[in-house]
């Protein structure tokens, strides 16, 4: 009966705590659902098993020096594994090959046991790709077609302006905590998912002395993902401009890169070969 007694109770207190936000958690739950219909209906996306998207690749250094060039890129995925490979002509960076299994992701090296920046953000912050964010809805994989929303927890923080736009904010806190501080927008008017930004700050590490404290600053790294030009593609809306920026804000240099891909081809039910998504 004490039991009975104290399950009860803890029930009285969980329901008095939903009544306090009820707003919020049922904003939060329709954000999400009117999000998943403007991808297409239900019935659209269910019977869509695996998707392919290929276009063109421009990868641009913004800031402390590099080459720059143009390449190839293809997102293959189905309903749990993705990949993300690109191909570019620029020497000691011939491109990206990520890959997640399901369970395993693999970040390959890009030139002599060195990963590009891109590479290196995702090897340090595994939470992109294994809570499958990486490629937002670009990906049958999509983080938001998880009921569980792969173990993570998703909580509504409010509207924002990205580029003069309004769009609904909610924040990604995965289960067991994250190096990372996550946010998905969504636009306020057709509920797409139109950015994931993805950002760890340092404090500055104290110095010898007071005055040599004082000269010194914290670090920044932020991956940022924004997805555009929305046509329909055999009953899906999915984004035809991808574009990732990186930036490393060290204590003395500051580093910015950005990829930008425009997707002209997409195939769906393709039945991939066995061992595409497969990690040695």
């Amino acid at each position: 009966m004490k039991i009975k007694h104290v399950s009860f109770g803890l029930v009285l207190f969980i329901l008095a705590i939903a009544n306090m936000y009820p707003g919020a958690l049922a904003q939060k739950n329709e954000i999400i659902r009117k999000h998943l219909d403007s991808i297409g209906s239900a019935e659209a996306r269910s019977v869509i098993k695996d998707m392919t998207a290929v276009g063109s690749l421009r990868y641009n250094v913004l800031r402390s020096g590099g080459t720059g060039g143009d390449g190839k890129v293809v997102l293959a995925s189905d309903q749990s594994r993705f990949l993300v490979g690109m191909s570019l002509g620029i020497p000691l960076y011939s491109g990206e090959n990520i890959v997640f299994d399901g369970k395993k992701q693999r970040v390959n090296f890009v030139n002599s046991n060195v990963r590009s920046y891109l590479g290196d953000f995702l090897y340090r912050y595994p939470d992109v790709i294994s809570r499958t964010l990486l490629g937002g809805s670009l990906s049958g994989a999509w983080l938001m077609y998880d009921p569980g929303f792969r173990n993570c927890k998703i909580e509504f923080d409010g509207t924002k302006k990205i580029d003069g736009a309004e769009v609904y904010a909610m924040s990604v806190l995965p289960k067991g905590g994250s190096d990372l501080e996550i946010q998905i927008f969504f636009d306020k008017e057709t509920y797409r998912h139109v950015r994931t930004t993805y950002k760890r700050t340092i404090g500055a590490l104290q110095g010898a002395t007071v005055d040599t404290s004082s000269q010194r600053r914290g670090q920044r790294q932020i991956m940022t993902e924004d997805f555009g030009d929305f046509r329909s593609e055999q009953g899906l809306m999915l984004p035809h401009s991808y574009k990732i920026y990186v930036l490393y804000d060290g204590e003395t240099e500051t580093k910015e890169y950005e990829w930008v891909m425009k997707f002209n081809q997409f195939l769906l039910n393709q039945n991939f070969e066995p061992g595409i998504f497969e990690i040695k």
